[in-house]
């Protein structure tokens, strides 16, 4: 199955499935999908379903999450009177 799924050029389930029938190949639907999900093309190109409607992320209160970050600005030390660190903090 991994060589004809290869040869047709990756195909989805519902053109493999007539490609298997028409070489003679038997396998089940359940099968055939199975097969499909686990082929890394597939998970590659699988399109993402995005929600239509988001909701908002809010916080609880203020000052209750915070993220913070470091970049390393060591290379332009020199340019910034010898700042090489950054301090990133932001509350979520």
């Amino acid at each position: 199955m991994e060589q004809l799924y290869i040869n047709y050029g990756f195909p989805s389930a519902s053109q493999f499935k007539k490609i298997l029938k028409e070489e003679g190949v038997s396998a089940t639907a359940k099968q055939i999908n199975n097969f499909i999900k686990n082929q890394d093309e597939q998970q590659t190109h699988k399109r993402v379903i995005k929600s239509k409607n988001p909701k908002p992320i809010t916080a609880s209160d203020k000052a209750v999450n915070y993220q913070a970050d470091l970049l390393d600005f060591q290379k332009y030390k020199g340019n910034n009177d010898g700042y090489a660190w950054l301090l990133i903090g932001i509350d979520v």
